[in-house]
């Protein structure tokens, strides 16, 4: 069996949103969904050199929005979507739970669609 790794987004545009994603807390690449909306983002953009990156970061600062702060990932980023836009990013909670000597913190990040009220948690531990 052969797994496809590829995508559909070109290479030079993919490290310029890796890069637009660590100031911003996404990953292109984390879903089906986040590529979707990262390709019909490029797709819409008909400029290039500095005049793509300031038109993709204008885009991306009005549709990757934030209550106060951007999620601050314990692992890799999974910023989710609803309707094909990235969801409002309410906040995280740390809890800590010793299980067996060890000590886990679990994060819960909290997503809001403001248009619909549809809520989404992402949990990620260390």
């Amino acid at each position: 069996m052969t797994i496809d790794f590829s995508s559909d987004i070109p290479e030079s545009d993919l490290y310029l949103l890796l890069d637009l994603g660590k100031k911003y807390g996404f990953d292109p690449l984390c879903s089906d969904e986040s590529e979707k909306y990262f390709t019909d983002l490029l797709q819409s953009c008909n400029v290039t050199g500095d005049k793509k990156k300031n038109f993709l970061e204008s885009r991306i600062s009005q549709d990757f929005k934030c209550n106060v702060d951007i999620p601050q990932w314990v692992q890799d980023p999974e910023w989710p979507f609803d309707e094909g836009k990235p969801m409002f990013f309410v906040g995280q909670m740390e809890l800590e739970i010793n299980r067996d000597g060890y000590l886990f913190t679990n994060v819960f990040y909290v997503f809001w669609n403001m248009k619909t009220g549809e809520t989404t948690t992402i949990c990620q531990s260390d």
